[in-house]
């Protein structure tokens, strides 16, 4: 049981360190003007309390990583069902 609390801290940082990579790979604030970038979608839906150093404000960001993902999961997902509606009408003519 001890061990366990004590490999805690580790998981921590591993999380920290992961999403630090993440914000590193995909947020650009010059990107502010592209639609769907993670720097306008900040700026659209108010989370003003993202920064790029995840440590300084690591709920916010990994709220605000969450939020992304599953936005840009349920846009695809639209999307795709869109085409496949549109595709069966298409063959159906």
């Amino acid at each position: 049981m001890l061990s366990e609390c004590e490999r805690v801290p580790e998981i921590k940082t591993a999380v920290c360190h992961t999403l630090q990579d993440t914000m590193n790979k995909l947020y650009a604030a010059s990107s502010i003007a592209d639609r769907g970038t993670m720097c306008q979608l900040k700026n659209d839906f108010n989370h003003r309390n993202v920064t790029t150093t995840v440590i300084k404000s690591f709920s916010y960001n990994d709220n605000f990583v969450r939020f992304t993902t599953e936005a840009h999961v349920v846009t695809n997902q639209s999307y795709y069902e869109l085409f496949q509606c549109h595709h069966c009408l298409l063959s159906t003519r």
